[in-house]
């Protein structure tokens, strides 16, 4: 399929077109449909088209409401716009339910960071240093708690 070929390349922009000029497949209750509508949302987030990336995870949540790769995708939706509480406890939930995975980790300390709840980034932020203790990510991070005498 070129749209997944588009995905993989990086090619955005050009996976974008090809999924809207077929709304008649990306529509469809099949398989292939479903695909295309997670295809979808990724690009979208990844151009930072939130609003058509928020309907389509709308889409995907009602044919698979529990997968958890959708719930992260929405929690981050809702965090860019600014739902920080909303966005907080979806990931808190997703973290009971699958702790320890890093992706979840490090949107709850960029959440309650933007929630001024500073001792809760810092203990996801420490976490998230556990089960990646060489991400860049996490390091840099740990010096600006450091920095500003959270950690």
């Amino acid at each position: 399929m070129m749209v997944q070929a588009s995905y993989r390349e990086g090619r955005f922009f050009d996976c974008i077109r090809d999924i809207e000029t077929r709304q008649d497949v990306v529509s469809s209750p099949t398989p292939s449909g479903a695909e295309l509508r997670r295809l979808a949302l990724a690009a979208y987030l990844e151009v930072r088209h939130v609003d058509h990336a928020r309907t389509y995870v709308e889409r995907c949540l009602t044919e698979t409401p529990d997968a958890p790769d959708l719930l992260l995708k929405q929690a981050s939706i809702l965090a860019l716009d600014a739902k920080y509480e909303e966005a907080s406890e979806q990931l808190l939930a997703l973290h009971r339910r699958l702790p320890g995975k890093p992706a979840i980790l490090r949107r709850l300390v960029a959440v309650f960071e933007q929630m001024r709840d500073t001792g809760k980034a810092a203990a996801f932020l420490r976490a998230y240093q556990k089960a990646v203790p060489d991400d860049p990510w996490g390091v840099s991070k740990a010096e600006h708690f450091r920095a500003l005498g959270l950690a």
